[in-house]
């Protein structure tokens, strides 16, 4: 048995569990946040978030366990806020 099977989760062709397709529907509102931003972030810093805080989001909810997801995705926005403008001020 498989431990997708044991935890009850469905498991398509490709092999990602179903729970990760389902996460990447923060990648829709993490762009926009961005955006909003965009006229308090310098553009490099703009273009650095845009990268990461949506996909960052994404596999924060993908992988954290179900009863945990707020703090994986405070602890994870968070970070990445922080991450954003630390590589902004080191390339500038």
């Amino acid at each position: 048995m498989r431990a997708s099977e044991k935890e009850g989760r469905d498991v398509p062709c490709g092999g990602l569990p179903v729970y990760f397709a389902e996460g990447s529907a923060l990648f829709v509102p993490g762009s926009p946040a961005c955006f909003l931003l965009r006229g308090q972030l310098s553009e490099v810093e703009f273009w650095i978030a845009l990268a990461i805080i949506p996909a960052a989001m994404t596999l924060a909810e993908a992988w954290s366990p179900h009863t945990w997801d707020s703090p994986f995705l405070y602890l994870t926005g968070g970070a990445t806020t922080v991450l954003t403008l630390e590589l902004a001020a080191r390339g500038s």
